[in-house]
């Protein structure tokens, strides 16, 4: 009977707190009360910088303080905003490409989103980093194509868009990337001797464009390029040459242009030499390297990962002993794996670039050669060892 009486009871109070709750009004508060308009900045002043400025200012005593608010305008007519926390007292205003006079309006903004009376702040930019790598550009034939050349003193990040001429006079892009390092060379190729328009288009990250850049002229005429004719190669065997004929493997399976066979070096004779006679002279424009399919992927194994280039510095036969003083030491070359995946992963886009190979440019002052020598230093497995499908020529014979 107790327990009844005391159950009774406990039902009757909850009943009583839901009535009174549902009675009561429901009020929703502001997170912040509203206080007007915040006060503004003090002391605004400007620094200029290439293709803006900072800004600097003085935090007003404002409770309810969220922000400072820059408002601008570049030179496109683009209205832009900048803002940062009241615990700084600087903004950085930036995307101009003149050097004219220009204003910021500065605002405060306090918790419930109220602005302040603006405070107008003049600078006048410096030269721009788009304005300046312009000046630096340069486009000249090379082989099978051009090569564009600029510099980026400021490492800003650009997009560049290079155009070549269209069988019907339409400038199309026909590479477009992204980067910011200082100075930068790109060779486009694949094209005949004959007069073409080759442009160059850069974009900087707030959407000013440099406009079409042209070679000196307006066009240019590429360098005649051939592929080596390997029927006239053949492998030297100098003294510490490595040979490439176990597993499976022979030397000469490396200029057989028949990307199934491949060389295999010994294990142990490291680092793994080849020395090449193109069979005649040749000024050299680059070498491409294919990969072997190993375990059905690229990027791994004993594939070359890192390799020297020589060149012999006289026209008779070199010494069978290599003598390093008739050798010129050229390039290093690394092969890169363009999404940078494990040994074991590869992107459609790191298998078409194995199957077309992986180019080195020579220097354009190197003299016609006809010997090459080359040295493996670093395989992608790190193995002591090496093997390689396939090694081409490209340029134009001297004779």
């Amino acid at each position: 009977m107790t327990n009844i009486i005391f159950l009774t009871r406990t039902l009757c109070f909850i009943a009583a707190l839901l009535i009174v709750g549902c009675s009561a009004e429901e009020r929703h508060l502001p997170i912040s009360s509203d206080n007007g308009k915040p006060a503004p900045v003090s002391n605004a002043s400007a620094t200029a910088i290439p293709g803006g400025a900072i800004l600097s200012y003085r935090i007003p005593d404002t409770d309810d303080l969220l922000a400072v608010k820059a408002v601008y305008t570049v030179g496109n007519g683009k209205q832009r905003e900048v803002m940062a926390s009241y615990f700084i007292d600087t903004l950085t205003v930036e995307g101009f490409t003149d050097t004219g006079q220009h204003e910021a309006m500065l605002y405060t903004v306090s918790r419930s989103q109220q602005l302040s009376e603006p405070v107008t702040v003049s600078f006048t930019p410096l030269e721009s980093p788009l304005s300046k790598i312009k000046k630096t550009v340069r486009i000249f034939p090379d082989f099978g194509g051009a090569t564009f050349k600029w510099k980026n003193e400021d490492r800003a990040l650009f997009v560049f868009d290079l155009l070549v001429e269209d069988a019907n006079g339409y400038m199309v892009s026909t590479k477009v990337f992204q980067n910011k390092v200082d100075s930068m060379e790109y060779t486009v190729r694949g094209y005949e001797p004959t007069p073409k328009k080759f442009a160059l288009n850069i974009t900087d990250r707030w959407g000013n464009e440099s406009g079409l850049i042209y070679p000196d002229g307006g066009s240019l005429t590429p360098v005649r390029e051939d592929r080596l004719d390997k029927s006239a190669m053949r492998f030297m065997h100098l003294n510490g040459d490595s040979g490439f004929n176990i597993w499976g493997g022979m030397d000469i399976f490396m200029i057989d242009d028949d990307l199934n066979t491949f060389g295999h070096s010994t294990p142990y004779d490291w680092p793994p030499y080849i020395t090449i006679d193109l069979g005649r002279k040749a000024k050299l424009s680059r070498i491409v390297i294919n990969q072997r399919m190993f375990q059905n992927m690229y990027y791994n194994g004993a594939n070359w990962s890192i390799f020297d280039v020589y060149c012999c510095n006289t026209d008779n036969r070199p010494s069978q002993s290599v003598e390093m003083s008739e050798w010129n030491y050229i390039m290093n070359c690394k092969i890169e794996k363009p999404s940078g995946m494990a040994l074991n992963e590869c992107t459609n886009e790191d298998l078409r670039q194995a199957r077309a190979g992986d180019s080195f440019a020579f220097p354009r002052e190197m003299p016609p050669v006809r010997y090459v020598r080359i040295c493996v230093t670093q395989t992608w497995g790190f193995f002591n060892y090496s093997f390689n499908s396939e090694v081409s020529f490209y340029g134009s014979y001297a004779d």
